[in-house]
């Protein structure tokens, strides 16, 4: 019974000795080091440290925003408060696009602002309670060419007796500045209203108001208990006054059937005279699918329509959840 004892001390004596001699951390090598590292979904494989934003420049001006923020890590508790300073390095991208395979190009550090350029790691702690902040400058965003741009944030200098990780020491701040309708802000509906339809699902409260409540769990869906009309089928809005149109947007239902793949968008003054401005098609279908569009130029309305002329399956009916529009400042 000794020896088993004094067997089993030794042992564990041994596991306790072992911890502290070899202690692991995220990255081999790297014990002793300050890094950033960030939990994204692209946290993938070999690409990490990547955060994505768009930057909308269309007929309605440039919308949207470009920005990271991140701590300031450790491996170990610090001793004594540690400082760590971040710089723009584009010396990085080309090295990036020759690893990943992508073209991005580099972003002038004058259009970018630094909100906070350094962070602390108190003593005894592994973590910055404040963040490392860098965004594009809203003032300059317009400037910007359409193109991917990739912003390499390199942790450049460290206080407190540590050093920087070799191996995790920069974060990627990847803007694509695209002419599309991507982030742009969708209509104030406020005092909309319907102004007509092809016909409505009665029978299950499916009703053409829908489309207007703000709910993606309610949906616009044309008749079929009692019968199945066949497309074109319409909706149409009336957005109370006059308004200039740039494009519009819809939310298919959240179950994914009776899409629409081909919709003639058009526009009237009074609702009865109406103007058609486009037909699209190969539009996408699935389960709350959003479609957003943008005009080629501004068009003048008080009503708008669309006139679906082709279902997915080549289905009778059809639904929708959501109709918006996209709007510039009377």
């Amino acid at each position: 019974m000794k020896k088993t004892f004094y067997l089993f001390s030794v042992i564990l004596g041994l596991a306790l000795c072992s911890c502290g001699d070899d202690e692991k951390y995220d990255f081999p090598g790297d014990s002793g080091k300050v890094y950033v590292r960030l939990q994204s979904s692209h946290m993938v494989n070999s690409v990490a440290n990547v955060v994505d934003a768009t930057i909308a420049k269309t007929i309605l001006g440039t919308s949207g925003e470009a920005v990271v923020a991140f701590p300031i890590r450790s491996t170990m508790p610090v001793n004594g408060a540690l400082s760590a300073v971040c710089e723009i390095d584009n010396s990085l991208v080309d090295t990036y696009n020759a690893t990943h395979g992508t073209d991005y190009a580099p972003m002038n550090a004058d259009m970018l602002l630094f909100e906070s350029q350094s962070a602390t790691i108190e003593s005894g702690q592994m973590e910055s309670a404040d963040q490392i902040v860098v965004r594009v400058d809203p003032a300059k965003m317009a400037e910007l060419e359409l193109d991917d741009y990739l912003v390499p944030i390199k942790l450049s200098s460290v206080s407190g007796g540590m050093s920087v990780s070799a191996n995790w020491n920069v974060v990627y701040l990847h803007v694509s500045v695209v002419n599309d309708a991507t982030g742009v802000p969708c209509a104030d509906r406020t005092g909309w209203t319907i102004a007509g339809y092809s016909s409505e699902d009665t029978y299950q409260g499916n009703l053409a108001e829908n489309v207007l409540d703000g709910s993606l769990s309610t949906i616009w869906h044309t008749e079929w208990a009692y019968a199945q009309p066949a497309p074109p089928h319409y909706i149409s809005i009336d957005m109370g006054e006059v308004k200039n149109l740039a494009g519009f947007q819809y939310v298919t239902r959240n179950s994914g059937t009776g899409e629409p793949t081909e919709i003639i968008f058009a526009i009237s003054q009074d609702g009865n005279v109406w103007e058609d401005i486009n037909t699209y098609s190969d539009l996408p279908v699935g389960a709350g699918v959003e479609f957003r569009t943008l005009f080629d130029g501004i068009h003048e309305a008080r009503y708008f329509r669309l006139t679906i002329t082709k279902i997915d399956n080549n289905d009778h009916y059809t639904s929708l959840a959501e109709v918006n529009a996209f709007i510039m400042n009377n």
